[in-house]
């Protein structure tokens, strides 16, 4: 063989190799394994059938849902940062107590959001609601995702103009004494309920920074807590008793007993109407000064070699298309966390397609989306919470 032919054959092999191994390391796709929580069908399928393809389409990254509960994600992260390798989760769904505890011990990537297109784009940044979790600081560790806010819901044959405040509420129960109640303080529900109160009576900006010490709460929330006594005689049963749960409250709005119930899930009246559990007269509604809503975040583990992937898929997540197919009812129902006042007609008209395919009538007693973004208010610290519901429960339950 000559000299020039060996030069020649070894030139094509090399080609070849370079050409099919370059193609195949081109059209690989970098891949994030993403974790939370997977109780809900309805939650599964939308990631698996709508983020993931949406991602692989529009951000050139596998999306790979893995579902565990909080627990099993931190002892994951915990394991793999003292064994010093590299994680095996590249985005996790968390919020609340999980979140401060996974901060607090240097489990997640920090100061990102602020990175993300879309969250410049489509979130006030300086909006609480999206930079506190539970009242901690989130520091650009975590994008908001979805939201879950209270809502009250009223029987408008009976209540044609709910109540926007708590002047309002009394001022309907004077009229109507028995129709309304809420239940006792440690049901979450009537928690929100008593945040709500507080929001609308002391102010959010009274009590937002007020340390967790029961005598500095006690100060700010006691026109809220004269204001529970003062319209006790006017509620169901003359407030010698309270339902124990949401459950309990709201039999007694299925069967007419009382005109108004309440919920932390704004999507909740749907359901009920749809099944016929509710009239189809009900009609979700809020307060003028709003109402708690909670947040839940997607974050990065620290240890995750994935990070500029993760930083896509999170960054997809936040899109005004994504955010309106998590928040339809056919599918997860889940509410965006967008600022609509940021968004164009052609995407405001993204959520617009919610209904599609729904009973039209239930429908109706749904707030649309806009509106209940408008009137999302921060949550409190957990501790903060704590001492509310206490102070209920000693000064208006037990006095």
């Amino acid at each position: 063989m000559s000299k020039g032919f060996r030069t020649v054959t070894l030139f094509l092999a090399l080609f070849v190799f370079i050409s099919f191994f370059g193609c195949a390391k081109k059209n690989s796709l970098p891949m994030v394994v993403m974790s939370g929580w997977g109780g809900d069908p309805k939650v599964n399928q939308w990631i698996t059938e709508e983020l993931a393809p949406f991602v692989e389409k529009t951000a050139g990254v596998k999306l790979q849902w893995s579902p565990m509960n909080i627990d099993e994600i931190l002892a994951k992260l915990e394991h793999e940062k003292q064994a010093g390798v590299t994680g095996t989760i590249d985005v996790v769904w968390i919020n609340g107590e999980n979140f401060r505890y996974a901060k607090a011990n240097g489990l997640l990537h920090e100061s990102f959001l602020e990175t993300l297109p879309n969250a410049r784009a489509y979130l006030d940044l300086d909006d609480k609601k999206n930079c506190y979790d539970f009242g901690l600081p989130t520091d650009g560790s975590e994008s908001p995702w979805g939201r879950a806010q209270f809502i009250f819901a009223a029987d408008t044959e009976k209540v044609p103009h709910p109540p926007k405040n708590a002047r309002e509420l009394k001022t309907f129960l004077e009229a109507n004494p028995g129709a309304f109640t809420y239940p006792e303080s440690d049901d979450f529900v009537a928690s929100a309920f008593l945040r709500t109160l507080v929001y609308d009576i002391a102010g959010y900006d009274a009590i937002k920074d007020v340390p967790a010490d029961y005598d500095a709460i006690a100060r700010v929330i006691a026109p809220v807590l004269d204001y529970l006594n003062a319209i006790e005689p006017l509620l169901w049963r003359k407030g010698a008793t309270y339902p124990k749960t949401v459950a309990q409250l709201d039999e007694l709005f299925q069967d007419g007993t009382i005109y108004i119930t309440m919920d932390y899930n704004s999507y909740k009246s749907y359901a009920q109407v749809n099944e016929g559990l509710w009239p189809l007269s009900a009609r979700t509604f809020v307060w003028d000064s709003g109402t708690p809503s909670n947040t839940h975040f997607l974050a990065i583990p620290e240890n995750s070699a994935a990070k500029e992937a993760a930083l896509k898929v999170i960054d997809a997540a936040l899109s005004p298309g994504m955010q309106a197919s998590k928040a339809k009812l056919s599918g997860w129902g889940d509410a965006p966390v967008i600022d609509f006042s940021r968004l164009t007609e052609t995407e405001k008209a993204l959520f617009n397609t919610n209904a599609t395919g729904l009973n039209p009538a239930a429908y109706r007693s749904l707030l649309a989306d806009e509106e209940l973004a408008a009137h999302a208010m921060p949550e409190l610290s957990g501790d903060v919470v704590v001492i509310i519901e206490k102070l209920w429960q000693e000064r208006v339950l037990l006095r």
